[in-house]
């Protein structure tokens, strides 16, 4: 799924409006995959992968699992994942993760879904017990950072929109 500059600055809702500063948008066309009003969702930056924290909320803005911190879980790495190959990358790239939880409670059902996704892959972790997130239905939200091994950079790999929590999981 191939973006442009138009269809990438459409992830309104998520926060109230703010202005789009230009230099967000010159971010998009030298290496952003998704933008909203807020920044951008993810920057390759060489070999290396940053993406925005990632919440039970699919990329096109629907929230999914309030109150359900696994399912909140599996549609950040829902996420993840897309947004990883659509950047080049996978799963398997994965190096640092940082996972923000509001309730002590929720580690467990949110560290086991996680790590469905992350099997045989060993990131650094960080996990927190955070006060509360931007919105107070989002219940835990991951940080991902990934390096694609060298030899395995190259093109980014298209991939299709697999945002709603409805849509085969496709691990």
């Amino acid at each position: 799924y191939i973006h442009n500059l138009d269809n990438l600055i459409r992830m309104g809702g998520l926060y109230p409006p703010i202005h789009v500063h230009a230099d967000i948008r010159r971010t998009v066309l030298l290496g952003a995959t998704w933008v909203h009003e807020g920044g951008c969702m993810a920057v390759r930056a060489g070999n290396h992968i940053f993406l925005r924290g990632q919440v039970g909320q699919d990329l096109k803005g629907n929230m999914v699992g309030v109150g359900d911190p696994r399912r909140q879980a599996e549609q950040a790495m829902r996420n993840v994942k897309q947004l990883l190959e659509e950047a080049g990358s996978r799963l398997e790239h994965v190096c640092k993760v940082t996972i923000y939880i509001t309730d002590r409670a929720y580690r467990e059902a949110v560290y086991q879904e996680v790590g469905k996704w992350l099997k045989g892959v060993y990131p650094c972790s960080t996990g927190l017990i955070v006060q509360g997130l931007a919105r107070p239905e989002w219940v835990m939200e991951i940080d991902v950072e990934a390096v694609i091994p060298q030899g395995e950079e190259g093109r980014r790999k298209v991939s299709g929109p697999e945002w709603s929590e409805n849509m085969p999981q496709g691990k």
